[in-house]
């Protein structure tokens, strides 16, 4: 009883929205796994490819049209374990950040705005390369990179301690960004240039709550 009782806790608190996005996250991961071993057990050689067609978000027009629901539905979908872990213990550790600086009620709504405008930026520069064939969009990367630059553009001169280090806010989401954006963008391109779309958004999101404009507040709410 007392573990379902921190659970439901933890979900009502300031960090609930955090816990949420972190369950579905996991939960998502766990169920695709699960399902691509029972395909590739009853036969099928493209068990996550099947997986990846009705949930990723698919670079070419022609594919999204008709599975319209993967602008969202891809921003919860990791396959890889590793893929999972690395965008969990970012949106966990500086997810805190942004509900400590913002309340846990805006987190939704960025991770999600964040998530829909990198798959923007990704169909439009994979459709631009001309390469959008056979090319999906899965994981939280976009979202998480949202919530992240949100946090540093409202409070850039917050002083957090990684690894018990001090270092103020900017410059880690900074660190984080170029590391995870910009680095090698000629490997994972698309992965790399959704980040730049949950960036930009998180960016005018952080920026106009510093100065005072509710932008979007009645949707984050």
């Amino acid at each position: 009883m007392s573990i379902t009782r921190d659970i439901q806790n933890a979900l009502r608190g300031s960090s609930g929205a955090m816990f949420r996005l972190l369950i579905i996250n996991i939960a998502v991961w766990i169920i695709a796994n699960i399902l691509v071993s029972l395909f590739t057990l009853g036969g099928d050689p493209f068990a996550e490819h099947t997986i990846t067609d009705l949930i990723a978000l698919p670079a070419a027009i022609s594919e999204l049209l008709p599975r319209f629901w993967t602008i969202i539905t891809y921003m919860f979908v990791h396959l890889d374990f590793f893929h999972l872990l690395g965008n969990m213990l970012m949106l966990y550790f500086l997810g805190r950040v942004f509900c400590d600086l913002l309340g846990g009620a805006r987190m939704t709504g960025v991770y999600l705005i964040g998530g829909i405008c990198g798959g923007i930026v990704f169909i439009g520069v994979e459709n631009l390369l001309g390469q959008s064939e056979n090319h999906y969009l899965e994981g939280a990367s976009a979202g998480v990179m949202a919530i992240v630059i949100a946090a540093a553009a409202f409070r850039p001169d917050y002083t957090i301690f990684p690894f018990g280090f001090q270092m103020k806010l900017k410059w880690l989401a900074f660190i984080a960004f170029i590391f995870t954006s910009l680095i090698d963008l000629t490997e994972n391109t698309g992965g790399k240039v959704s980040h730049i779309g949950g960036a930009i958004f998180g960016f005018i999101y952080g920026t106009q709550l510093r100065h005072g404009k509710n932008f979007m507040g009645a949707f984050m709410n």
